[in-house]
């Protein structure tokens, strides 16, 4: 099934439609530390987000549209910058820096794994 104009068999680990992908545009990838406050490289990349698959997913999970939205922003910015989740180690970085990431946002945590951050939305 084809998600923002590219098909599924491109991404063999997906089996249906996809919210998001990331494209980098650079030659060159570089590998990021595990997890590390230093700041990641600059790299250019396309972020594709597949609008309908995201008001879905944040339906069925419960969650704002705007922090699912974001939260997946972030993530793409994430992958085009060389992170990834395909082992654990990986994984746990990438959850870190999302985390950390969103929570200046004021969007807590999406994995529900951590104590809630305080998401009041008053203006200051």
């Amino acid at each position: 099934m084809p998600v923002a104009g590219l098909p599924t068999s491109q991404w063999p680990q997906s089996a249906g439609p996809r919210a998001g992908a990331s494209i980098a545009t650079t030659a060159a990838r570089i590998t990021p530390p595990t997890f590390s406050l230093e700041p990641l490289p600059r790299l250019a990349a396309d972020l594709v987000i597949c609008l309908p698959v995201v008001i879905t997913e944040a339906r069925q999970q419960g969650k704002p549209l705007d922090h699912h939205l974001a939260h997946l922003i972030v993530h793409g910015a994430l992958h085009a910058c060389g992170m990834d989740h395909q082992d654990d180690e990986g994984a746990t970085a990438m959850e870190m820096r999302e985390r950390l990431i969103l929570k200046r946002f004021r969007i807590p945590d999406p994995y529900g794994t951590l104590d809630p951050i305080e998401t009041s939305h008053a203006t200051a």
